[in-house]
């Protein structure tokens, strides 16, 4: 059984999609570029704000352009960051499942697993030496995490919660 939970925030816990699309839309209006929609957004999350960005505006945009945009998204999004993100149905309490299966483990040693929802994810999980549970109700699909190297890949939290506890 694993013993450490190490959970990527965004795409994994929590549904932060329509909230960075807001954020990255009023941003890119400061500049007079077209808003982006939520497929667009969800393909262009994974390596921080900056690089959403530098994916979100229009090809060529010079480096003055795209640090106005960074410079408007990161109080904007101050600000609205949560008005529409939402846990994802089951983590709650899959969270305080854990909770529990931590207070059985006395003093044991300690076994670590990291939890993504995105080929980032996995690549951080593999650099970092712990295996990767990856979930597939975030921002990228089945096809992307089995391409990126992925092994082993949860559905639901109930899968999720088996995993963490045959690990």
């Amino acid at each position: 059984m694993y013993q450490l939970a190490i959970f990527d925030l965004d795409g994994t816990l929590l549904d932060t999609l329509a909230d960075l699309r807001q954020g990255l839309n009023y941003a890119l209006s400061t500049q007079g570029f077209a808003p982006r929609t939520l497929p667009e957004v969800r393909a262009f999350v994974g390596n921080g704000i900056r690089k959403l960005i530098e994916r979100a505006v229009p090809a060529g945009t010079d480096e003055a352009q795209i640090e106005a945009v960074f410079e408007a998204f990161n109080p904007y999004y101050a600000v609205h960051c949560a008005d529409f993100t939402t846990p994802y149905p089951g983590i709650s309490e899959l969270l305080r499942q854990l909770q529990a299966v931590v207070r059985q483990l006395g003093a044991e040693a300690l076994r670590a697993v990291y939890i993504g929802d995105s080929e980032v994810d996995v690549a951080t999980a593999r650099n970092a030496g712990l295996p990767c549970i990856s979930v597939s109700w975030g921002f990228r699909d089945r096809d992307v995490l089995v391409n990126a190297g992925a092994e082993t890949i949860c559905d639901s939290m109930d899968a999720l919660y088996r995993a963490l506890r045959e690990g």
